[in-house]
């Protein structure tokens, strides 16, 4: 077994413990629900360095059990997601997709 595939087994260990269902809306139309990790406090700056709030969404880049990352349309495509843990998903941008080992989709999200 090789790095990535120890890698994907122990991101589908995590989303199984500690992941959460959001829903992912393409703009082009459908909608469809993913497990993720989420970490929602993330700080960043925009174009004219103002700190800004950021959602972290990391999810399989598979296209069966995730998203790919070549697929996604930042400030097109949104995500429903609990802002806060508990409350109701509420629609958020993506910002930025950041790509990684092990065939993961990490979304920057506000």
């Amino acid at each position: 077994m090789n790095f990535d595939d120890l890698f994907r087994h122990g991101m589908e260990s995590l989303k199984t413990t500690f992941g959460e269902t959001v829903t992912y809306v393409p703009e082009s139309g459908g909608s469809f629900e993913v497990k993720a990790l989420i970490d929602r406090n993330q700080m960043a700056t925009d174009a004219n360095d103002i700190p800004i709030r950021v959602i972290t969404i990391t999810v399989s880049g598979d296209a069966e059990r995730g998203i790919p990352a070549n697929s996604v349309d930042t400030y097109g495509d949104t995500i429903l997601v609990d802002k806060v843990r508990g409350e109701l998903p509420q629609p958020v941008s993506i910002l930025e997709v950041v790509t990684g080992s092990g065939d993961v989709t990490k979304l920057i999200c506000q």
